[in-house]
């Protein structure tokens, strides 16, 4: 089994998103090496495409609850 450590987060630009150039939008599938979004990996825990299994660590678990974590952090702030 590969390790979860080779999924290769892949940042997008600011630019007419409305993101943080940091936030990471999308990893790479080890095996097929196809693009990934958060609805294609977050109830599954394996690639759509090759059937590859992920693993739920520390990298895998940010990248599916980061959306979740700075809308609860809007939601709470003083005035937001």
């Amino acid at each position: 089994m590969i390790d979860p450590s080779d999924l290769h987060p892949v940042e997008t630009s600011a630019a007419g998103f409305g993101r943080p150039a940091n936030q990471v939008d999308y990893i790479v599938c080890p095996k097929c090496m196809e693009l990934l979004t958060r609805s294609d990996v977050e109830g599954f825990g394996h690639c759509p495409y090759c059937d590859h299994p992920f693993e739920l660590d520390s990298k895998m678990e940010n990248f599916l609850l980061r959306p979740l974590i700075s809308r609860w952090m809007q939601d709470t702030r003083p005035g937001g």
